[in-house]
Parts: structure tokens; C-alpha cells; sequence
């Protein structure tokens, strides 16, 4: 990341500082496809707090270093430059909370601490190279572009157990892993576009873990956490299953 770069004019004239994102356009450009929402507003916008930012959409995290950046709110243009936008979302969150009382929840920026996942306690797999994960990638957007006729209606799901990923649509089609992946006995269901998503940031590391805190969530005893995908809380991807 490269410190502030200019001024944005916002409105009524005021200047807001910007800030070049430094990564692959690729990266970026995942980013904004993870961003898009319609259930959420707050996907829009980027987190930034200790060097690390954290955008998320409600089904997922992401969260990778950024460093020399200052904390808070941002938004990111058409090129790779974030915006301050604090003052746009408290303004956001007013509007929502006097008019929109029973969306105010969908509104405010979610606090990541309340979800950070317990990394020495994580069950997780063995390391998983950059080509594995370019693979896992390629076959779950495979997935997406052939069964993904409306996300929002009739998203492609993948469903994974043991050391085996496949397409919930057509159990024909699957990859076989490198390695067992933590998940819940008698598999879990996820949005491949959404893994994919996950899977697209984490090409910026030379290896990743896939890990699940076994630990029981609430009153079911066989219920536990998201996955978590990457090295620590700086630099990983959270997903929530679906089934």
C-alpha cells in the first residue's frame, strides 16, 4: 500500500483523502464482485483498522494486510483507490436507523472481532500450495458458470466431505483434494461463487490452511464455525456454510 495519494472531492466541495490499493488488478477486481449485495449495504464499504483491512458481505470475510493506510471507513473507486468514506456511513447509518428502523442491523458495518475464529484451537489441514489453489479456483468457477443461472435465486452450491469437493447440481461433476478439509461429518454445502471468491484472494499467499473450530455453536452439539481459509487473522477468508 502506498500512503495518501490525493484528494477526492466530495461533496459540497470537501476534500477527502485517497489511497492507492497496491495488488493485482485481479484481486481488486474480486473485491468488488465480493462488494455486491443486495441484502446488505454495508458491503460497499472497506474496513481498515491496525494495517489490516475487511470487507465482507455477510456470508463472507476477507481480511489481508494493508499497511501505512489509516484507520477507518473507505470506499473503492472504478481504479484501485479507496476513499475515505466515514463520514458517508455514519451518515448512512442515521438515514437507515430514522427511516428504515427494521434494516438498521443490515446497515452498520459488522465489528470483525465478533467472528474472529479461535486460530490455535482451529482443526485444519496440512499446507495447501498456490497451484492447488488456482485449481480449486478454476473448478469452482467451472461450477458457478454452469449451474449459477441467478445468484440470487438459484445460486450453484458445492458440497464437500473428506478430501472430495463436487457440484450439488450434478454429483458428477468433483475434484478430488490433496487433503481432508475440516468440515462438519457428512459434508457441508457452499455457494461456489462465494468460495470461489475466497479462494480467488488467497492466490497472494504461497500457501494457505483450511481450518474449522470444532467447538459446539449454541444448543447443537454438532454445529460449529465457518471456514476459515488462509494463515492467521491478518491474512485469511471466512465462509459461512449453507447447509
Amino acid at each position: 500500500m502506498i500512503p495518501q495519494l490525493s484528494l477526492s472531492e466530495g461533496p459540497a466541495g470537501i476534500l477527502k483523502p485517497t489511497y492507492v490499493l497496491n495488488q493485482a488488478p485481479y484481486l481488486t477486481n474480486n473485491w468488488k464482485s465480493i462488494q455486491v449485495s443486495d441484502v446488505n449495504d454495508y458491503s460497499r464499504f472497506i474496513k481498515i483498522h491496525g494495517g489490516v483491512a475487511t470487507l465482507t458481505n455477510g456470508e463472507s470475510l476477507l481480511r489481508c494486510r494493508v499497511p501505512s493506510i489509516p484507520d477507518g471507513f473507505y470506499t473503492l473507486d472504478e481504479g484501485n483507490i479507496l476513499i475515505d468514506a466515514e463520514e458517508e456511513l455514519r451518515e448512512h447509518v442515521a438515514e437507515k436507523h430514522s427511516y428504515y428502523a427494521t434494516s438498521y442491523t443490515r446497515s452498520a458495518f459488522p465489528d470483525p472481532e465478533s467472528v474472529r475464529p479461535n486460530f490455535k484451537e482451529l482443526s485444519h489441514t496440512p499446507p495447501i500450495l498456490r497451484d492447488e489453489v488456482r485449481v480449486i479456483m478454476d473448478f469452482l468457477n467451472h461450477v458457478r458458470s454452469s449451474y449459477d443461472s441467478d445468484e440470487s435465486y438459484r445460486p450453484a452450491l458445492v458440497g464437500i466431505e473428506g478430501s472430495v469437493i463436487s457440484s450439488w447440481q450434478d454429483h458428477n461433476v468433483w475434484l478430488q483434494l490433496s487433503c481432508e478439509w475440516p468440515v462438519n461429518a457428512g459434508g457441508e454445502v457452499f455457494g461456489a461463487n462465494r468460495l470461489r471468491q475466497v479462494m480467488t484472494d488467497m492466490l497472494r499467499y504461497e500457501h494457505i490452511f483450511i481450518g474449522k473450530d470444532r467447538r459446539p455453536v449454541g444448543i447443537n452439539p454438532v454445529s460449529s464455525g465457518p471456514l476459515v481459509v488462509g494463515l492467521d487473522w491478518s491474512s485469511c477468508g471466512i465462509i459461512k456454510s449453507r447447509r
